[in-house]
C-alpha cells in the first residue's frame, strides 16, 4: 500500500542502522562514486550535518536537458536563504548524519504537496549546518508525471499555502517576528510561483520589511547576519529588473 514519500523515507531512515542517510529518488541516477566522495567529506567536516551536491536534469528517456543551478556552498547562507525559499540543491544528492536526525528528532512530514524536503532543511537549519559537495552527483529526472509536476498540476492552491505556511515557521522558528499585513506582502512578493513587485511601491515596501528582519537579526546577535544582508539584496535587485521589464 502506497502511504507517501514521507512516510516511505522515514520507514526507511527508521530501519536503517548506517551513519549516514543517502536520499536518491526512484526515477534517479547518482553518480558511481557518489557515496565515496559525500562520505569523505563527512568526516573530513564534522560540522556539517547535512549535504548536497550538483546535479543536471534528464529527461524521461535519460537524455541530458541542462546542468541545474549552482548550489550554495556556505551553510550560513543556506541559512539565510532558507528563511524565504527552499535551498538550491536537488534533494536527491542529499546525505544526512542518521544521529543528526535523531538528536533533534528531525523527520519528514506528510501533507506538504512535494514540499517535504522544504520543511526538513527549514527544522535542520535551525539546529545544524547544511552545505554542499562542489561534485557532479546526481541526473534528475523531469518528466510530467513526477512528484513536483503532479502536485503543481493538482493542488495548487494548497501547495501555495503551504509554501507560504513554511516561510512563515521559518522565520518564527528564529526568532523574527512581522506584522502580519507586512508577512502576507512578503509572502505574496516571494511565492513560489507568480509573485514578485509590480510597482516602485511595492519595491519600497519590499526594501522596508527586509530592514525590519536586518534590523532584528541584528538585535538578536545572529551569526549569519552579513548572509542574510546580501540574500536581502540580491532579492531587492531581481525584484528591481522584474519592474524594469514590466514597464519597458
Amino acid at each position: 500500500r502506497n502511504l507517501g514519500i514521507s512516510y516511505s523515507t522515514n520507514f526507511g531512515i527508521d530501519h536503517s542502522n548506517g551513519k549516514y542517510i543517502a536520499l536518491l529518488d526512484d526515477d534517479d541516477l547518482a553518480v558511481c562514486r557518489r557515496l565515496e566522495w559525500q562520505t569523505a567529506y563527512m568526516e573530513e567536516h564534522s560540522e556539517i550535518d547535512v549535504l548536497g551536491g550538483r546535479s543536471a536534469m534528464i529527461d524521461e528517456n535519460g537524455n541530458f536537458i541542462k546542468y541545474d543551478i549552482e548550489p550554495i556552498y556556505n551553510p550560513k547562507y543556506i541559512k539565510a536563504n532558507l528563511l524565504f525559499h527552499n535551498r538550491k540543491f536537488a534533494n536527491g544528492t542529499t546525505m544526512i548524519r542518521k544521529e543528526f536526525m535523531e538528536r533533534h528528532h528531525l523527520y519528514y512530514q506528510n501533507h506538504c504537496y512535494g514540499m517535504q524536503d522544504f520543511r526538513f532543511y527549514i527544522e535542520s537549519s535551525k539546529v545544524g549546518n547544511i552545505s554542499t559537495i562542489n561534485r557532479f552527483l546526481l541526473r534528475y529526472r523531469v518528466h510530467p508525471e513526477n512528484d513536483t509536476k503532479r502536485n503543481f498540476r493538482v493542488f495548487q492552491e494548497e501547495r501555495k499555502q503551504a509554501y507560504a505556511y513554511f516561510q512563515q515557521l521559518s522565520l518564527r522558528k528564529s526568532g523574527f517576528s512581522l506584522q502580519e499585513e507586512s508577512l502576507a506582502f512578503l509572502q505574496r512578493v516571494l511565492a513560489e510561483r507568480d509573485g514578485g513587485c509590480s510597482s516602485a511601491r511595492e519595491l519600497k515596501e519590499l526594501h522596508q520589511v527586509f530592514c525590519e528582519l536586518l534590523r532584528q537579526g541584528a538585535e538578536m546577535g545572529i551569526d549569519y547576519l552579513d548572509e542574510l544582508e546580501h540574500v536581502c539584496k540580491v532579492k531587492l535587485a531581481g525584484q528591481l529588473i522584474r519592474i524594469k521589464d514590466l514597464f519597458s
